[in-house]
């Protein structure tokens, strides 16, 4: 099910005000889900951009949901899925060095007395098809579930 398409601009000029293709998915889907969920998704990733897309403390449901964002410039149909276990990723970042040291380091813990505290692990992909690089179009963007 797609949930948004809206046009934008994509440009590779220094000077411009979007960015490539790529790096358009994670910032979209993180906004489209707290308009969504109400719940503030937002990236645990080192300096490289590694790590959880997004990621979101669902108190009310017991649950921290982790969203792995794939593009396509082929459309949304073409965005890849999330693969693994969203469980054994998340694991995986939240012992990663870089995800207790700095402006990770609160959100790290968070998430990780949540899950001590008996919290759900459940995923999210978020196919985001972009418009090519220098170009203008639709971007449309499709949640499904990560098991």
């Amino acid at each position: 099910m797609r949930y948004a398409v809206f046009d934008c601009v994509v440009c590779h000029a220094a000077d411009c005000f979007a960015s490539p293709p790529y790096e358009l998915a994670e910032p979209i889907a993180n906004t489209l889900l707290k308009e969504k969920t109400g719940l503030d998704f937002k990236p645990l990733q080192n300096a490289s951009g590694n790590g959880c897309d997004g990621c979101a403390i669902d108190v009310s449901n017991k649950t921290i949901w982790v969203s792995d964002a794939k593009s396509s410039v082929n459309g949304v149909d073409a965005a890849a899925v999330a693969e693994g276990s969203p469980r054994i990723r998340l694991d995986g970042w939240l012992g990663q060095k870089w995800a207790n040291e700095g402006g990770n380091q609160a959100f790290t813990q968070a998430m990780q007395q949540a899950i001590k505290d008996g919290y759900q692990v459940k995923g999210i992909t978020a196919q985001v098809g972009v418009p090519k690089l220098g170009t203008t179009g639709t971007v449309e963007v499709r949640f499904i579930p990560w098991n």
